[in-house]
């Protein structure tokens, strides 16, 4: 009797610890997911700035001639 409760105690254990693991491991690929769309988002406006710098300064660049 006692065995039953040990194997029946003992899966239901190792369920729970699978259980959160994965939702770690799905926790841990949602924040990189995140971190790359924010990754995305600088680079971008990064991109778009430098890009109006380069304007600006083409700009004053004429008007002084």
């Amino acid at each position: 009797m006692k065995k039953k409760y040990l194997i029946k105690y003992s899966f239901e254990f190792v369920v729970i610890v699978i259980g959160i693991s994965v939702s770690f491991w799905l926790n841990e690929i949602s924040i990189g997911n995140q971190n790359e769309e924010e990754r995305i988002k600088v680079l971008n406006s990064l991109s778009i700035e430098a890009a109006e710098i380069k304007k600006y300064r083409s700009e004053e660049h004429t008007s002084e001639l």
